[in-house]
């Protein structure tokens, strides 16, 4: 999985500003899991951009297991104006 795609494709999508903390791994042969957290935008909506996140992995990546922990503000040393 071509991972800075994979965040270009995140970061894509309505209501993300900005994602960190990205792994992906493979879980057993062609099955592939995600997780990572993605700050939202001032009065993104909570599940439509949970929904529109899982839909564009699930996509347009070979990925099957979508875990995306949502922020309102960066948290740790992570910095994203």
């Amino acid at each position: 999985v071509d991972i800075v795609a994979l965040r270009a494709a995140m970061e894509g999508v309505p209501g993300v500003k900005a994602v960190h903390d990205l792994h992906v791994w493979t879980l057993t042969s062609g099955v592939h899991a995600l997780s990572a957290h993605a700050v939202l935008r001032e009065g993104a909506s909570h599940g439509v951009v949970l929904g529109a996140l899982h839909a564009r992995v699930t996509g347009a990546f070979p990925i099957s297991h979508v875990t995306v922990q949502l922020e309102e503000r960066c948290c740790g040393e992570h910095s994203h104006a």
